[in-house]
């Protein structure tokens, strides 16, 4: 049996066990949007709360970059793939680069945290 500290049966070398994650403040979790929050919320009833700082950095890094791609993606499908210009020009949106950065960024990270 691990040592046990910083708390009742749920947590196991100060840290949360699965399903206990809104019990303990995790700094890196608390920095984060209300999306971006929901996003971490979701991997750690999966997989648990990631052990050492580096590993909850990039898990916060992943949430993050996935809530923004979100937020792209939702602007994309409201505004459209080809908008106006200044002077009413069809151009092509602006998010889509932004939108094929963060695909970059999320999938080096899923791998990361998987």
């Amino acid at each position: 049996m691990a040592p046990r500290f910083g708390g009742g049966p749920s947590v196991v070398w100060g840290w949360p066990t699965l399903g206990t994650m809104r019990a303990v403040s995790v700094p890196e979790r608390e920095r984060l949007s209300a999306e971006a929050r929901a996003i971490w919320d979701r991997h750690v009833a999966e997989q648990g709360t990631p052990a050492t700082a580096t590993r909850r950095d990039l898990l916060a890094a992943y949430s993050a970059c996935l809530a923004q791609l979100e937020q792209v993606q939702g602007r994309l499908a409201t505004e459209g793939l080809i908008i106006a210009d200044d002077k009413g020009r069809p151009v092509e949106h602006p998010a889509l680069k932004i939108q094929a950065a963060l695909v970059g960024q999320v999938d080096k990270l899923a791998a990361a945290v998987r």
